[in-house]
């Protein structure tokens, strides 16, 4: 199995998760709203840092992308799942030989919320192509604005990732913030 096999697989067990077993262990859950507005604050707070180190990128277009997208309108007409809601590369382990996920660590963040919460990773480590191989995959419904969604949250995690990384002076975290940035909002 390929990487976006066994994610797909691992999402679409958890995303059937019982909610009410989960509410019952004490897991929270999370408007997916409110998460956006929050990392839409994030996002802008920290947008100047993108002058820095990707001084050549559309940033005015980026920053209208946040100040205007996903439109509230776009919010899940699905049921919440259980989420695990950090999903960042750090947290998969993976066989490098067979290039099998083997564990998903740090599950901290676990929430009852919209999946969209979960595939915005995906966008993040490799766009459009990404995430489509892995729904190709999952055995879950999505909805109207489920990557709009998706794909909002992974931009906001970029500009989160960029700043991180030059607040500690993280190259790695740099680079994927605004590799995830060209993926999510393109740099042309």
């Amino acid at each position: 199995m390929d990487v976006p096999e066994v994610a797909a697989i691992i999402h679409s067990w958890l995303h059937r998760f019982p909610v009410s077993d989960a509410t019952r262990l004490g897991v929270h859950h999370q408007d997916v709203g409110e998460l956006i507005q929050e990392v839409r604050a994030d996002a802008l707070d920290d947008f100047a840092v993108l002058h820095d180190v990707a001084c050549s990128a559309p940033l005015e277009r980026w920053k209208d992308f946040f100040l205007n997208g996903p439109q509230r309108s776009i919010s899940p007409r699905l049921k919440p799942v259980i989420a695990h809601r950090d999903l960042a590369a750090e947290h998969v382990l993976c066989d490098l030989t067979t290039r099998e996920i083997t564990g998903i660590i740090d599950w901290t963040e676990i929430a009852v919320t919209d999946r969209c919460v979960d595939f915005a990773g995906f966008f993040h480590w490799g766009g459009g192509p990404c995430i489509n191989a892995v729904l190709s995959n999952y055995d879950g419904p999505v909805d109207d604005g489920f990557l709009q969604r998706a794909r909002f949250l992974a931009a906001c995690r970029g500009v989160a990732d960029v700043a991180f990384g030059l607040e500690t002076g993280r190259q790695e975290y740099i680079q994927a913030g605004i590799r995830a940035l060209g993926f999510c909002l393109g740099w042309t």
